[in-house]
C-alpha cells in the first residue's frame, strides 16, 4: 500500500494501473516497494483523404473507411514534431506544410490520452 508508483514518469497511485501496461517493479524481501509503469499503445495505421491541415498546430484531419465497421470516419491526427513525413512518389522528406486538403495519406501512430499521435506520415497522392 506504500509502494512508490509512477506512470510514464509521473506520480500515480494503484487506481491508475490498467490492463496492458508494462510494469517494472522493485522488491525488498517479498514486498513490492516501487512500480514503474508505461501504457502500451497499439500502433495503428490509417489511410485516407486529408480534409483539413493546420500546420501551426501540427494537426491534420483525415476521412477514411473504418476497417471494423465499414463506414466512413473522420479523425483528427496530431503529427509529432519529430515525425517522419515522406512523399511516396519521390521518397523525399517533406514538412507538414506540403500536405494539402485532398491529398491521400497514410498515418502510423497510436492513441495517447485519446488523441491519435502520428510518428510517420506518407503522402500517397
Amino acid at each position: 500500500s506504500e509502494a512508490d508508483i509512477t506512470l510514464s514518469d509521473a506520480e500515480a497511485d494503484f487506481y491508475d494501473l490498467r490492463v496492458g501496461m508494462s510494469v517494472e517493479f522493485t522488491l525488498e524481501s517479498d514486498t513490492i516497494v516501487k512500480l514503474k509503469t508505461t501504457a502500451n499503445n497499439a500502433v495503428t495505421t490509417w489511410e485516407g483523404t486529408v480534409t483539413l491541415v493546420n500546420s501551426s498546430y501540427n494537426l491534420l484531419q483525415i476521412t477514411f473507411v473504418d476497417s471494423l465497421t465499414g463506414s466512413m470516419r473522420t479523425e483528427s491526427v496530431y503529427v509529432k514534431s519529430n515525425a517522419s513525413i515522406v512523399e511516396y512518389a519521390t521518397q523525399k522528406d517533406k514538412k507538414i506544410s506540403a500536405i494539402k486538403p485532398g491529398n491521400k495519406i497514410s498515418v502510423t501512430g497510436s492513441l495517447v490520452s485519446g488523441i491519435f499521435e502520428a510518428g510517420t506520415v506518407v503522402i500517397i497522392g
